[in-house]
């Protein structure tokens, strides 16, 4: 989402970040997968508005927070010199970053911990989302970043079902329990559909398309 709204002139606004110096206070067992999940997407948000130095103090909290959640192995100092060494390329970065994310997927299915799985792109999204929002100068409910935040309504529902599958897992029936705003507001979004006929080679087909209306309220 980051790379989207940067390349429509959506302005980079720093104090969105979470405050590096408060990562040592999330020791709560049940918070510290959210928590990882929020710094993650801080560093994506960083590294996509060419913000180096906060993204290379980003990494070095996520790190220390994949320790503290015992998944450190993923977070290698292999990667962590390939991230410094693209440092100057953002479009290297992104593509380290989603390698990276697609690894740490993977490790924490492979390891049977798919509950942290849940929570940590919760936490993701979660900030994703309020950056985003909160990053806007003005709301155009015609614009392309307001249907890129309507079509948040789709991720949601696959995140929260993914969610209530793992909702024996430590934390995660309470942050279900805290979606229920979100979860009404997004519930409340109208989707419109259309179908459009196109003719090609003589034959005739129907494509039926779907938009997600958001306001401003």
């Amino acid at each position: 989402m980051f790379c989207f709204i940067s390349d429509n002139g959506v302005p980079y606004t720093k104090e969105l970040i979470n405050s590096i110096d408060k990562a040592i206070e999330y020791n709560h067992p049940e918070t510290k997968s959210l928590i990882f999940g929020m710094y993650t997407a801080d560093l994506a948000y960083a590294a996509a508005y060419k913000d180096f130095e906060n993204a290379i103090e980003l990494y070095k909290v996520v790190k220390t927070l994949s320790a503290k959640l015992h998944i450190e192995e993923m977070m290698t100092e292999e990667l962590l010199e390939e991230v410094f060494s693209h440092f100057e390329n953002p479009d290297s970065l992104v593509i380290i970053a989603g390698n990276s994310y697609y690894a740490s997927v993977k490790f924490l299915e492979d390891h049977k911990q798919a509950d942290k799985l849940a929570l940590r792109s919760l936490g993701g999204w979660i900030e994703s989302l309020y950056i985003t929002l909160n990053s806007l100068e003005s709301f155009d409910p015609s614009s392309k970043a307001a249907q890129r935040i309507a079509d948040q309504k789709i991720t949601f529902w696959n995140l929260y079902t993914y969610l209530k599958a793992q909702e024996e897992g430590l934390g995660v029936a309470q942050a279900i329990r805290e979606l229920k705003d979100i979860r009404e507001i997004l519930a409340a979004l109208e989707e419109v559909k259309s179908a459009k006929k196109s003719a090609e080679n003589g034959n005739s087909t129907v494509v039926t398309n779907s938009k997600i209306l958001i306001t401003q309220e």
